[in-house]
């Protein structure tokens, strides 16, 4: 009996062990199996995520391939495969070449990007308005320019601002003296980088533009002719009515920033392949259309335009509204009955064609609902380098144009000091379109709320990752212009860390303004100039509250509905 019990005590007891080894062997398997799974889905996360958010210090590389350049990738596998066939081959190579002329497959659909919604906003800003862009045919005019050099000594820089030795200063004078000599000085420094415009404003009583456009034109006002007392004319007015509304300057977009678009353009056209590639007539071109390029401007964007229905948008059919006000602009200009102000009336009728023709395609080309157009075409083109950039009229427009539109959007890739200067001056306007479009009952539009929209890194990291990096890292490239990128990467690491940091800082409009304020004043002291950083915040501050009170009125009246402003 003792015997049974030992040997069915023993079997239970066998069994209970195997029923315990089972649960637990069920268990780990279950944790394998479960991490296995954990592991896959944080391995979708973690490349979901990174296309998503924002590795800190690290500018973004989005997809920006346009359908042309992946048919063309696709195409030279192709040839790769089927090289032992040269029929194929040229074959193959004649649907590449047709390919590459067809000028819609360039356009990029930034939509196909895998977005967050910090992103999806910048993109539904950037796309907000549409345009069209269009490229003609021209015959190319004039070869190169031996340029002047620079000296130190008093007489030779005033040999070097000759052209306003000629025709004067903006106050009639016409003998450049001693006080004049410390702008003489820094104007040998135009075609720096990190030119400041703010600081050149405030030497010349606040003349950037008839300034540097004079010294920029030293190289061609005598080979074409120019009519100098017509140019001093076209210059001045244009700087004193760049804002569509004199006497109510746009808050970015005004005579500082065709100034340092302007200053920007010679900076690129003086790069040793630009200087191979572009005509005499191709430099003054750009220099013109840099200048131009936002004359008389709303101070709004193209979406405000189109939705408030203005007149401008009715006339331009909501298409590049803006941009094809800016250079019709231009031309009636130069043709005014006011005053004489045809400076180019001396250039041939195939020159003054040209001209006209290239500024019209440069100055639509700087529409942002269409730059991924140029992004993709030129892109594809630079890819090869700079040797087998071509000659053509096309080849020659697309360099130009894209120098006017990395130009425009530069200020990223400055100095963080005259970045930052810029940032606020570009968020006031926006946040002004805001409470314009608040006071008029219309829908905000992105970007533009300034109780929503306050918080400065994030929008300048979605700035740099969607239009400036695309914009300027090609050309810089194909330029060999290294301290853009450096510049750019730099200043995209700073605001990276004040968003990471962001808890306890002051991110706001508002703290930014006042610390750039402080660092202008300490510009002007060093150069012996009055402060203006304070008087600015001032100004700034009281706009603010009077924009504040215009909105709570407009609420209390019930505002004036979505009509045109």
């Amino acid at each position: 009996m003792n015997s049974v019990l030992t040997c069915y005590s023993g079997y239970f007891l066998e069994r209970q062990k195997r029923l315990e080894f089972a649960k637990k062997w069920a268990l780990v398997m279950n944790k394998i199996e479960m991490e296995k799974k954990l592991r896959k889905m944080t391995e979708v996360e973690m490349k979901r995520s990174s296309k998503k958010t924002i590795n800190f210090g690290e500018m973004r590389d989005f997809n920006f391939k346009s359908p042309l350049m992946k048919i063309l990738a696709t195409l030279e596998k192709v040839k790769v495969a089927v090289s032992d066939n040269e029929s194929v081959v040229e074959a193959v190579t004649i649907v590449e070449e047709t390919l590459k002329t067809t000028d819609d497959l360039n356009k990029i659909d930034i939509h196909k990007q895998d977005l967050n919604a910090g992103d999806r906003e910048f993109a539904k800003f950037l796309l907000s308005t549409g345009g069209r862009g269009h490229v003609r045919d021209r015959v190319r005019s004039v070869p190169n320019l031996a340029g002047i050099s620079v000296e130190n000594s008093e007489e030779l820089r005033k040999k070097e601002c000759r052209l306003l030795t000629a025709i004067g200063l903006p106050d009639g004078t016409r003998m450049i003296g001693d006080e004049q000599l410390q702008t003489l000085d820094y104007l040998t420094k135009f075609e720096q980088w990190d030119f400041d415009i703010h600081l050149l404003s405030q030497m010349t009583n606040k003349r950037p533009i008839y300034y540097l456009f004079c010294k920029a034109m030293e190289k061609f006002y005598e080979p074409f002719e120019l009519g100098l007392q017509e140019l001093k004319a076209f210059t001045l007015y244009v700087e004193e009515n760049y804002s569509y509304d004199p006497e109510v300057p746009n808050a970015y977009h005004n005579h500082l920033h065709a100034a340092d678009v302007l200053q920007t353009s010679a900076y690129f056209i003086s790069a040793p392949f630009s200087q191979r590639k572009l005509g005499s007539l191709d430099k003054m071109t750009t220099l013109i259309s840099a200048m131009m390029h936002d004359y008389r401007h709303k101070g709004v964007n193209n979406a405000y335009m189109v939705n408030s229905h203005d007149e401008l948008a009715l006339i331009h059919n909501d298409l590049s509204v803006l941009e094809r006000f800016h250079a019709s602009e231009t031309f009636l200009l130069l043709k005014t009955k006011k005053f004489k102000a045809n400076f180019l009336s001396n250039l041939s009728s195939g020159d003054y064609k040209y001209l006209r023709m290239s500024c019209i395609d440069m100055i639509l080309a700087t529409d942002l609902s269409n730059g991924y157009k140029y992004i993709g075409k030129f892109g594809q083109k630079s890819k090869a380098g700079q040797e087998l950039w071509g000659d053509k009229a096309e080849d020659i427009l697309l360099l130009m144009q894209m120098i006017l539109k990395a130009s425009d959007v530069s200020h990223p890739s400055k100095s963080l000091a005259l970045h930052k200067c810029w940032t606020v001056m570009v968020t006031d306007e926006f946040f002004d379109q805001g409470d314009k479009e608040r006071n008029f009952g219309m829908t905000l539009s992105p970007l533009c709320d300034r109780y929503v929209n306050d918080d400065i890194p994030k929008s300048q990291i979605g700035f740099i990752d969607f239009v400036v990096k695309p914009t300027v890292e090609p050309l810089s490239k194909l330029l060999e212009l290294k301290e853009i990128m450096k510049n750019l990467t730099n200043n995209y690491r700073y605001w990276s860390e004040l968003v990471r940091n962001h808890s306890g800082l002051d991110t706001s409009l508002a703290s930014l303004r006042l610390e750039v304020g402080m660092e202008r004043d300490a510009v002007s002291k060093a150069h012996g100039l009055e402060p203006e950083g304070r008087k600015k915040i001032e100004a700034a501050v009281a706009a603010e509250v009077a924009a504040a009170a215009a909105s709570a009125s407009a609420k209390g009246g019930g505002g004036d509905g979505g009509g045109g402003a």
